[in-house]
């Protein structure tokens, strides 16, 4: 099945679709207790969100559905735009799906969900920024949006001295280079702490964003034979991504090249997180969402046989589906 995602093509984003409802459709056939429970240690902007969405039941679904669909497909197009991968595909489509979908938690609305829809365009104007032509707005750009998207989650800070070394790495030391990188990542703060100190809120708002994060966070979630399996995989993912590192790499320039090792480390400096964030949810697993799925694809498509590559694809269906619909099947 997976082949049919390794052309560009119309009906192939169809089917791309279809693939998300097998997985989502879980949510109203398996629906999940206590979402408010979702929202601990959240930040500001997460919170009135939540409450807003409360409001019309839908819309706890609907924004999920729709941050999703935007991230797989934009992580898609980075992945083509970029020429991570030798030929333009859909395939990272799926992979971001059996990424997502490996614990059952992850798809609701929490900060994680909302923040990687400001992440994934960051990293798209990172990665534009490489181009020695690129104008100083895409440095602002890609720093104001993960700014943003540390809004959302305070973990995402983590991802900001990998952004300084990115640009080290496209285009050399620059003052200029990264005093507009710093400016944009804080103009968000800024902004937002205007905003509720003009409100009479200016030292509720940096508690709960800023404050009551610099800890190291407590573990607050269960975790069932399900969840180890998924987390296992994913273990096991990179630690095949380090031993095909070379593979992946072939037959790409030298600036493909560095785009691939940016996303490798975006997994180190996602774990430094762990010391951001006052509670560890299951759905913060999703910090590595952009990453994995990144690199899901790309060994994916490094795989010469096809009978491999569809094996592990289905082995792979099987754990999500046993993970969103578990309360049916155990």
């Amino acid at each position: 099945m997976l082949q049919l995602f390794r052309n560009i093509d119309f009906s192939v984003a169809i089917i791309a679709f279809l693939y998300f409802w097998l997985f989502f459709i879980a949510n109203f056939i398996c629906p999940q207790p206590d979402l408010a429970s979702f929202q601990n240690g959240a930040s500001t902007i997460t919170s009135q969100i939540y409450h807003f969405a409360a409001s019309a039941k839908f819309l706890l679904y609907f924004i999920p559905i729709l941050s999703i669909l935007w991230q797989s497909f934009l992580i898609n197009a980075l992945v083509n735009e970029f020429k991570l991968s030798k030929k333009a595909t859909f395939i990272t489509v799926p992979a971001a799906y059996l990424i997502l979908f490996s614990f059952s938690n992850n798809d609701f609305l929490n900060s994680f969900l909302l923040s990687n829809n400001f992440l994934c365009l960051s990293l798209w104007f990172l990665f534009r920024s490489a181009d020695k032509k690129a104008g100083l707005a895409e440095i602002f750009n890609s720093s104001f949006l993960l700014g943003v998207a540390s809004c959302f989650a305070w973990a995402n800070f983590a991802y900001f001295p990998l952004y300084c070394l990115a640009l080290l790495m496209f285009r050399g030391f620059d003052w200029r280079d990264f005093l507009i990188l710093v400016a944009g990542f804080l103009s968000p703060f800024l902004l937002l702490f205007t905003y509720f100190y003009i409100n009479d809120k200016g030292a509720a708002w940096f508690s709960q964003d800023v404050g009551q994060h610099w800890a190291v966070a407590t573990v607050s979630f269960d975790i069932n034979v399900i969840s180890w399996i998924a987390l296992g995989f994913w273990i096991i993912l990179v630690l095949y991504t380090f031993i095909n590192f070379n593979g992946l790499q072939q037959k790409t320039t030298l600036k493909e090249q560095k785009y691939i090792q940016i996303t490798v480390l975006m997994l180190l400096f996602g774990s430094l997180s762990f010391f951001m964030q006052q509670s560890f949810q299951l759905y913060s697993f999703n910090i590595y969402f952009i990453p994995l799925t990144i690199l899901l694809s790309l060994n994916l498509q490094s795989i010469k046989s096809n009978n491999a590559v569809e094996i592990l694809h289905l082995i792979l269906v099987i754990l999500v589906i046993a993970a969103q619909y578990q309360s049916l099947i155990f």
